[in-house]
């Protein structure tokens, strides 16, 4: 059987240094920040630091563009149907 799966080549970076173990539980450690965040401006900091360490890991750009938007895509119903699922009385948007 032929795999037609190709391993992306890992470009030279600090990160690719790392353990796969210290990446995991990094990983875990970043979804549990961003899960708890609600405001905008801890949200921001998070985004650039999130940008930064695409740079740091130099990621080829037109691969982290079609992730980021594969992940839009699929994220796009739930972003269409959220303002008309939450309570008016209830937590929410405050736009």
């Amino acid at each position: 059987m032929i795999s037609s799966f190709k391993q992306p080549e890992v470009p030279a970076s600090p990160l690719a240094a790392w353990d796969a173990r210290w990446k995991v539980a990094a990983l875990i450690l970043a979804a549990f920040g961003i899960a708890s965040l609600n405001h905008l401006a801890p949200t921001a900091i998070v985004a650039v630091g999130a940008l930064l360490l695409v740079w740091l890991a130099r990621l080829p750009g037109t691969w982290v563009r079609s992730h980021l938007g594969l992940f839009a895509f699929a994220a796009l119903p739930f972003l269409l149907v959220l303002p008309f699922t939450l309570d008016r009385q209830g937590p929410g948007w405050n736009l």
